[in-house]
């Protein structure tokens, strides 16, 4: 399982020998091949990571609570949470090399020791035993101005749109507008009667529209109770759903100036809950316009 998360805060374009959404391979980038890093959180209640798209124009992170661990032990300052910052690409190329057997039968113990740095991963099964140690690459990323940070834009204006989707269906509707050839951005269309995604290539468009519906739907709102539309840029918006393969209902909330949150609801094998967050802007915002239209 905490293959699976950590593996949705690399999006196909930051990875080599990927898969789209669909099973279908991605040529790898010169953007693919740069390592990824990520902030990491300890505190006692569990570990977040957290990965900042480059230009601070999306945000992803996932939070691994402390019962997913069958021993969850820190050693925290009285100042706070520890905090340090290491390559996650290192470790998801670590993890399947480590094993070679199916990861989720595979026993995964991770530890940070704060004198050296040191990030430590050993995988067990059965009588054998593998090990890596990775170097932090020093202190966490901090935003200048903190408020100006994509959560902070988020937060700092009311929702006008708000849909909980069931993830299987809305892994089906993104897959259909990412297999548009030569096409570069998304348009997110929420109303109380459903959500649609659509988008323009070089030689044709797809609309995608999810009724509301029970079957669907957890729930499905707009305040006020219109039709909201605002466009970005489908690499990003498309990063913001790897975690959609391994969630059973993503959240999907528009603020009044278009940040987008996306939160994907991911269960253990009992059923208790984690998540793994995504926060993208506009692409009318990032062409300095506040309002869409």
């Amino acid at each position: 399982m905490v293959y699976n998360l950590l593996s949705c805060l690399v999006s196909p374009h930051q990875t080599k020998n990927n898969q789209q959404f669909g099973g279908k391979g991605r040529d790898a980038t010169n953007e693919s091949n740069r390592d990824v890093f990520v902030d990491v959180y300890v505190e006692d209640e569990g570990i977040t990571f957290v990965e900042k798209g480059l230009g601070g124009t999306s945000q992803a992170s996932v939070n691994i609570q402390s019962f997913v661990f069958q021993t969850y032990k820190t050693n925290l300052s009285p100042a706070g949470p520890s905090e340090f910052r290491i390559s996650l690409t290192a470790i998801l190329q670590t993890l399947p090399l480590l094993s070679h057997a199916a990861m989720d039968t595979t026993g995964l113990t991770m530890s940070y020791d704060l004198n050296d740095g040191v990030f430590k991963i050993v995988l067990s099964k059965e009588q054998t035993s593998c090990s890596v140690a990775i170097s932090a690459s020093g202190a966490v990323d901090v935003d200048p101005d903190p408020s100006t940070s994509l959560q902070s834009a988020f937060m700092d204006e009311p929702v006008v749109a708000r849909a909980i989707v069931k993830s299987k269906v809305l892994l089906e509707a993104v897959s259909e507008v990412q297999n548009v050839v030569g096409a570069s951005a998304v348009d997110i269309t929420v109303s109380p009667s459903s959500l649609v995604l659509s988008t323009t290539g070089d030689a044709g468009g797809c609309s995608v529209e999810l009724p509301r519906s029970r079957l669907i739907f957890e729930s499905l709102e707009c305040f006020p109770p219109t039709s909201h539309a605002r466009s970005y840029s489908l690499r990003l918006f498309t990063s913001g759903m790897a975690g959609l393969q391994y969630a059973a209902e993503t959240c999907i909330q528009v603020n009044r100036v278009g940040v987008c949150a996306v939160q994907h609801q991911v269960l253990d094998l009992v059923g208790r809950q984690c998540y793994v967050d995504f926060i993208v802007g506009c692409r009318e915002a990032e062409e300095g316009r506040s309002e869409y239209g």
